[in-house]
């Protein structure tokens, strides 16, 4: 088992955080647009104030403490820090340059100088350490344990593409310890996963992978210890999590930017602490926010008292379903000999894949207050055969609702079902005059005359 510094959690596969963050430091500690972070093993977490060149560090047991950096970081700078506190950052002295700094000293060390600015840093099991070249359009890595250095290229070609061995971009980057690396292919918009020694790369999230999911402009990707993907979605600002071909949006999913709790605005990086709860650069709002794990886990549950079976979902991922019907009125009429059809229109705004239900109970009482329904049905549409309802008034109750979500929307409507509109006048010499509503069918047997109170026709039989 390999040692890192970085938490990758174990996370229930039900578990939701709170969609409300906590403001962990603002514009007064960490300037304006703060983009690098890290959390180690130990939840020490370290955030680049570039305006003042300060490290800000803060521990649960220590609390909150400032120190000088010995250089200028460079602008898009991320942080890296090593099991032995070693913390690889972006030099401004020089383009390209990539130095590392142990507490309490003094001055730091140069480490490496690629061909362009890293806007992502990471080191692996192996201690190579990664750079993405967002100019370049390409991953390179070093080895840290070799003098003299060769850079080699992990992802990415010459040229920026679209590609699976391209890359446009790339910004936030994330190495397991099989050595397979994800990429926030930022001008792609797009998280590719490069396996160990593959230079050609798939796709697992964005440009519609999974569920027409799109992104724009990823900054960072994360993982826990299920390999489940988090992303940075930058622009689009909120944090997405894929997992087993689906994918949950887990904070800003209100589709808008904002500066409220529940609101991101250009999220650039993102990490987790030990327990799981998530911390983001929130880069335009100038604040490092954090979102706890909600305490009880979100999913199905089946709690007993006293011999009653209790079953709740706390799964928050579709708000109330809309419903239009048609026809569109709270009392409709419908003549026993036509066939009752309502035609419903449901909307769920899901960010997952869903089975929904809609549930039809028609009850009959003169007083509407009967529990007991006479006609239930678990079909879209409603359609009652003519006749199968006997004369009378009706109440008519949709539900609809989704397998994973308390959410539902319940509509009512009443039904008359009503005798034929003909009136017959019997009159000497067998003739007959007939009053019949214009909008309906009349059938007419000529010399056979009978009334049927159900239908609009004649028929031999006379009663």
């Amino acid at each position: 088992m390999f040692l890192v510094s970085y938490n990758r959690p174990q996370i229930n596969s039900n578990a939701r955080w709170y969609t409300c963050g906590i403001t962990f430091a603002d514009r007064s500690i960490i300037g304006e647009t703060p983009r690098a972070i890290f959390i180690d093993k130990n939840d020490t977490v370290y955030i680049a104030n570039r305006h003042t060149n300060k490290l800000i560090m803060w521990n649960n047991k220590t609390g909150y403490s400032t120190v000088n950096l010995p250089a200028q970081l460079q602008d898009y700078s991320n942080l890296f820090a090593t099991r032995n506190r070693e913390i690889y950052f972006s030099n401004s002295k020089s383009i390209g340059q990539i130095d590392k700094w142990t507490i309490n000293s003094v001055s730091s060390t140069f480490v490496a100088k690629f061909s362009q600015h890293c806007y992502g840093l990471f080191i692996d099991v192996h201690d190579f350490l990664y750079c993405s070249l967002v100019n370049k359009n390409r991953v390179e890595k070093i080895n840290l344990h070799r003098q003299m250095q060769s850079f080699i290229t992990v992802a990415g070609t010459e040229y920026e593409g679209s590609a699976s061995n391209q890359l446009r971009w790339p910004h936030g980057i994330f190495v397991d310890s099989n050595l397979n690396l994800y990429v926030s292919d930022s001008g792609n918009h797009r998280i590719q996963l490069f396996r160990s020694k593959q230079s050609r790369a798939t796709t697992i999230a964005g440009q519609g992978i999974p569920m027409q999911l799109i992104l724009k402009h990823p900054t960072d990707v994360i993982l826990d210890a299920d390999n489940n993907v988090y992303i940075s979605d930058n622009e689009n600002n909120r944090i997405i999590k894929v997992k087993d071909n689906r994918y949950q949006c887990l904070v800003g999913c209100t589709n808008q930017l904002g500066s409220t709790l529940q609101h991101l605005y250009k999220p650039f990086a993102i990490r987790f602490d030990s327990t799981g709860t998530l911390y983001v650069a929130d880069e335009y709002n100038h604040r490092i926010q954090k979102f706890d794990l909600a305490k009880i886990p979100y999913g199905i549950y089946l709690i007993n008292v006293s011999f009653v079976v209790i079953k709740f979902s706390l799964f928050l991922d579709c708000p109330m379903p809309t419903i239009e019907i048609y026809p569109s009125s709270s009392y409709l009429k419908f003549t026993r000999n036509q066939n009752v059809y309502i035609s419903l229109a449901t909307t769920y705004n899901c960010t997952v894949s869903i089975i929904p239900r809609s549930i039809w109970k028609i009850f009959k009482s003169s007083n509407q207050t009967e529990s007991t329904p006479s006609f239930e049905t678990s079909e879209n549409d409603l359609f009652i055969p003519a006749r199968t309802l006997s004369f009378g008034i009706y109440k008519v109750e949709l539900t609809a609702t989704t397998p994973v979500d308390p959410a539902k929307a319940s509509f009512v409507t009443y039904i008359e079902i009503c005798q034929s509109n003909i009136f017959i006048h019997f009159f000497p010499f067998q003739a007959t005059t007939i009053t019949h509503h214009y909008t309906e069918d009349l059938i007419l047997n000529p010399g056979e005359y009978s009334f049927q109170i159900n239908e609009i026709s004649f028929h031999k039989e006379v009663n």
